[in-house]
């Protein structure tokens, strides 16, 4: 699916579960648009939610973030005192999981870093059933 990612803004849905002001909401979206630069393809949908524990003591926030890039769903869980450090914490993981699912997709569609693997490292003709000959170790 082709996506003109200069004008397009993915779906972010965010569930506050009532432990931020909803203006919050706000800057989860600008955070997850702007990480839209680290994604391989552009980011189609995202969510997150906020949670606790137990209702009673809200000393500990979990975060749990999506995203969909590509038909490829990867998802970061964060934990935190607050509602912002949950936030960041959580856009902080799934910002690593970006950049690895863009520098392995590179790998996989530039062969040219493959041409580059020094002789004798990496699958060679004739050893362990490539080639003709078995694998006799």
């Amino acid at each position: 699916m082709q996506v003109d990612s200069t004008t397009y803004a993915p779906r972010v849905e965010v569930d506050l579960a009532g432990l931020a002001p909803a203006e919050f909401t706000e800057h989860i979206r600008e955070r997850i648009t702007n990480l839209d630069h680290h994604a391989p393809d552009p980011i189609l949908r995202a969510t997150v939610g906020f949670s606790t524990p137990t209702a009673r003591g809200r000393h500990l926030v979990i975060a749990r973030a999506t995203a969909d890039v590509s038909r490829t769903q990867l998802t970061a869980h964060a934990s935190g005192a607050t509602v912002h450090e949950a936030a960041e914490d959580a856009m902080n993981a799934l910002r690593r999981k970006l950049v690895q699912l863009s520098y392995h997709r590179r790998k996989r569609t530039h062969p040219a870093t493959a041409a580059q693997t020094p002789p004798g490292i990496g699958p060679q003709p004739g050893r362990c059933g490539i080639g003709t000959s078995p694998c006799s170790a």
